[in-house]
């Protein structure tokens, strides 16, 4: 990821959208990169942060003084395009501002403006929302989650503030490999809360780190795989219009997981299509229809 980020901005592309939650470790990412730059001989790029309360500040500037000119998006992306001096623009959150039709066309007319130059502008946000008529000028960029050299360091400023400051290696490695998947600062606050409520950091933590991570990042619900399953069992069944239907908005309201009937027996017709019959009610004759099926499904029931 890091090799990536560092690319594209070498690359000189225009407009780089970097979904994290962790705005400073990225930026400090940022920082490096251009510092490496800077060593290389390559022209010197100011890192410029924008946020919507703070306005435009080089990287590392006390955001307590806004840069009133520059608050709202569009001041800051003229900014972009007016500066002549090499520079690296960081966009917070600008997401919620992308469904406006002049912030869309500003950005486009920005990156028209910079491409071929050393400027270029990043997006950090959380989410992903690029408007469709950006989908084609933006690069998307996952910043990965803190690995265990960047937890190590983590826990080493911890341990600072217990006495004896060392753990045993397999103590170490337990408490690093638990709090995988976290962010740095989740991570932080969880070695924090393990020393609070024993006095110290040893290997029986583990669970603390764990339970933690188990409130703060719960089993998320595949939406992709509940629609596959959603489509599997409304193209044939057995138990009945009424049942598919009932078992296909439970799947729908995320009630609980779809399990579905087994599709009829039987050839799939020439078009692609499966027969099934739905079994009938007391005085009423069965039903049969005909549903669209994947080609090859079925083969060999």
């Amino acid at each position: 990821m890091k090799e990536e980020l560092n690319v594209l901005i070498k690359a000189q592309y225009p407009l780089i959208y970097l979904v994290t939650y962790e705005e400073e470790r990225a930026e400090h990412e940022i920082a490096r990169i251009l510092q490496g730059e800077t060593l290389s001989e390559t022209p010197y790029r100011r890192l410029i942060i924008w946020t919507a309360t703070s306005g435009s500040l080089e990287y590392g500037q006390p955001r307590t003084s806004p840069n009133h000119n520059t608050l709202s998006p569009e001041a800051a992306i003229d900014r972009v395009i007016r500066d002549t001096e090499p520079g690296l623009y960081v966009f917070r959150d600008l997401h919620p501002f992308l469904s406006s039709p002049t912030v869309t066309r500003r950005l486009r007319d920005a990156i028209s403006s910079i491409k071929g130059t050393d400027k270029t502008m990043v997006l950090i946000s959380p989410v992903q929302e690029i408007p469709i008529e950006l989908q084609t000028e933006v690069v998307v960029v996952d910043f990965a989650l803190p690995d265990l050299k960047a937890l190590d360091e983590v826990l080493s400023k911890q341990m600072r503030h217990q006495k004896p400051s060392t753990l045993k290696s397999t103590a170490r490695e337990k408490l690093l490999k638990a709090a995988l998947g976290l962010t740095r600062d989740e991570a932080e606050k969880v070695y924090r809360k393990a020393q609070v409520m024993r006095g110290r950091l040893t290997g029986d933590d583990v669970d603390v780190v764990l339970s933690e991570k188990k409130t703060t990042h719960p089993p998320q619900w595949d939406p992709g795989l509940h629609r596959r399953r959603c489509h599997h069992g409304i193209r044939g069944g057995s138990r009945g219009t009424e049942a598919l239907v009932t078992t296909t908005l439970q799947c729908l309201f995320r009630k609980r997981p779809p399990v579905w009937p087994t599709p009829t027996q039987g050839d799939a017709d020439s078009r692609g299509s499966r027969l099934w019959q739905v079994p009938h009610r007391k005085n009423h004759f069965p039903t049969v229809g005909v549903a669209p099926v994947a080609p090859g499904y079925g083969a060999g029931l």
